[in-house]
């Protein structure tokens, strides 16, 4: 793990089923390292991914535990491919919903919902290319900005994964929070 992080051979951080583990070890030891020098959390919260790094942290399961849910989730998810992600900067949720229908982008979806002018759109990589000048013309938008992932996460794409994951995941025993954390979902 460390060599990955640190070295990242063969550029193996850009999949998911790399980057995942990866990011949630970093976020553990970083949690491990820096809690007895700081005051106690009123909550904790994670995007995505970012959740288990947060259930974690609030003592809903131990280290191993959430490495073992990390790795079958990036398993999960790397299997699905051919898809892609990414951030329209600059408009409403709005003008990005309209202008996917006027074009005719139904295989595209807002998957995440970052502020209030920021979306993450998912969906196929020919998909999301054939869109990407359509929205570089619309008024208003700062930027189209192709997310460095694997997949279509947080689209219809991942609903295979998605159910096999909640089956992992119901024979888990989650442990009583010490702290609340926020869900994002």
């Amino acid at each position: 793990m460390e060599e990955l992080c640190l070295e990242n051979p063969e550029r193996r951080l850009s999949e998911t089923v790399y980057a995942q583990p990866a990011i949630y070890v970093v976020n553990a030891l970083h949690w491990s390292a820096a809690q007895e020098d700081l005051p106690p959390a009123d909550f904790f919260a994670g995007h995505s991914l970012g959740e288990y790094s947060a259930l974690f942290a609030a003592g809903a399961f131990d280290f191993e535990t959430g490495l073992t849910l990390v790795r079958r989730r990036a398993e999960l998810m790397g299997q699905v491919s051919g898809g892609a992600m990414a951030a329209v900067i600059g408009v409403s949720e709005q003008i990005v919903e309209e202008t996917l229908k006027q074009h005719d982008a139904t295989g595209v979806v807002i998957a995440n919902y970052n502020a209030p002018e920021q979306f993450v759109l998912s969906g196929s990589r020919e998909e999301l290319a054939r869109i990407k000048p359509v929205f570089e013309k619309v008024e208003g938008v700062r930027g189209f900005v192709p997310v460095k992932v694997s997949g279509p996460f947080h689209a219809p794409a991942m609903a295979p994964a998605a159910a096999r994951f909640r089956t992992l995941l119901a024979a888990v025993d989650v442990g009583e929070l010490r702290t609340p954390v926020i869900s994002n979902v």
